[in-house]
């Protein structure tokens, strides 16, 4: 017979060993008791990239970064950077971009179908489009120094990739 304690500590486990070995479809956001630490491990895990920081993944040379911001705290979006929120309100999850020119693939990253609020702090223009429908489709475009607090819900949750468009002086 276990002990609650015993049951406890099978369960605490088990719900880090789920976010941990969870495949690389799937994201490693929160859920509830599992740390921000325990986040970025499985961020690390399932899509690379190094940890700079605390709840901080960084990737292609310093010019993407993924924060996960501790519960009840928000990230921040940085001047010279681009962002794309996991949740309205500027929420949750943050996956930022400060290079120019060319696709992306917020899969890449853990983020696919996981975009619900951006902020653009760049010269550059970000044209974001759903790839499960057939033509692709534009879902929103981030216009240089704007900002939007939720996507819509026709938008929500959709964006699978992205397009940079910079500026003659940023190429």
């Amino acid at each position: 017979m276990r002990t609650r304690a015993a049951i406890a500590r099978i369960a605490v486990a088990g719900a880090a060993t789920a976010v941990m070995t969870a495949s690389a479809a799937a994201t490693a956001y929160a859920a509830p008791g599992v740390s921000v630490q325990q986040q970025i491990a499985a961020q690390v895990a399932n899509y690379g990239g190094e940890q700079t920081g605390p709840g901080e993944v960084t990737y292609s040379s310093g010019s993407v970064k993924l924060v996960i911001p501790p519960a009840g705290q928000a990230a921040t979006c940085p001047i010279g950077w681009y962002c794309f929120f996991e949740s309205a309100g500027y929420g949750g999850r943050m996956l930022q971009f400060q290079d120019c020119g060319g696709y992306q693939f917020l899969g890449d990253y853990g983020f696919r179908n996981q975009a619900s609020a951006w902020q653009n702090r760049t010269q550059n223009t970000v044209e974001v489009y759903d790839e499960d429908v057939q033509p692709w489709e534009l879902l929103w475009t981030m216009t240089p120094d704007a900002e939007s607090i939720s996507v819509g819900t026709a938008a929500d949750e959709k964006a699978d990739f992205f397009n940079t468009l910079c500026p003659a002086s940023a190429k």
